[in-house]
């Protein structure tokens, strides 16, 4: 970390240490990566008002989020196989977020079952579920954290089909992953990280039963067919904090403040 200042040398250094196929995977969006440019622009060009004469020698960055204080105004994004950047990366993130008492979201996709996610973190845990291939399957997951003790809950509604990422598709990057003779080199050249990974074992999504040795999660299944009826279902289901992530229409988010949800997240999917 005495190497790291900026975000551009933490992106530097990841992408020295890491195979080129999983890099691309974490950095990459879909078609074109027009959004990604636009999603840093629109930080960008955010401006702060200084203000002088005011007392700052004591200040707190506290803030209160669905009825909880937070060390810090903002948390860690649910992010599926985090463990193809590094092993052991789900459980990391899990202790920096308890750490620091801010929120972290994990993903149904994540490399870490749900159940050892929240014993890691604790109550600084949310569960983030996309609509899996069957009904059945996702409320069966929905039911898991329920069952295990996260009080919120993050439903995915911004893909309902996978957008096509270009890198992904250059560099064979599937779920269940293959290996071919492009795959085998870039890991040769990335040998801390294979030897890592093969100590640790390969990643799988781990919140989905196996089937042959391999997780059924299905990456492509169609996801289209969330509506206001389903949601309402979700909403009967779920007892706590529901809160419906990836909306971008204020339409949307009206409708939603009416059908009892209790917070949206505004999000494009981070342009992927």
């Amino acid at each position: 970390m005495t190497k790291v200042y900026t975000y551009e040398d933490i992106k530097r250094l990841a992408k020295r240490r890491m195979p080129k196929l999983m890099f691309d995977y974490v950095e990459g969006g879909a078609g074109r990566e027009l959004l990604i440019d636009r999603n840093e622009a629109a930080f960008d060009d955010i401006y702060l008002q200084p203000r002088s004469m005011v007392h700052v020698v004591e200040r707190s960055l506290k803030t209160t989020l669905l009825g909880r204080e937070w060390d810090l105004p903002f948390g860690i994004a649910p992010m599926g196989m985090c463990n193809l950047a590094w092993p052991g990366t789900d459980r990391m993130f899990a202790e920096v977020a308890k750490r620091h008492n801010i929120p972290l979201g994990t993903s149904v996709a994540a490399s870490t079952t749900l159940e050892d996610m929240f014993d890691y973190a604790g109550n600084s845990v949310w569960f983030q579920v996309y609509v899996a291939q069957t009904d059945e399957l996702t409320f069966d997951i929905i039911n898991r954290a329920k069952s295990k003790g996260y009080d919120t809950l993050l439903f995915t509604v911004d893909v309902p089909e996978l957008s096509p990422r270009t890198r992904d598709i250059k560099n064979g990057f599937q779920a269940q992953f293959k290996i071919g003779p492009r795959q085998f080199l870039d890991f040769a050249l990335h040998p801390r990280w294979s030897i890592a990974t093969l100590l640790a074992g390969s990643p799988r999504t781990a919140n989905f039963p196996a089937d042959d040795g391999q997780a059924s999660f299905v990456r492509t299944a169609s996801r289209a067919r969330v509506d206001w009826d389903y949601m309402a279902r979700v909403r009967e289901l779920w007892p706590g904090n529901l809160v419906v992530k990836g909306v971008l229409s204020p339409e949307d988010a009206r409708g939603l403040r009416d059908a009892g949800i209790d917070a949206v997240y505004v999000s494009n999917h981070g342009g992927r």
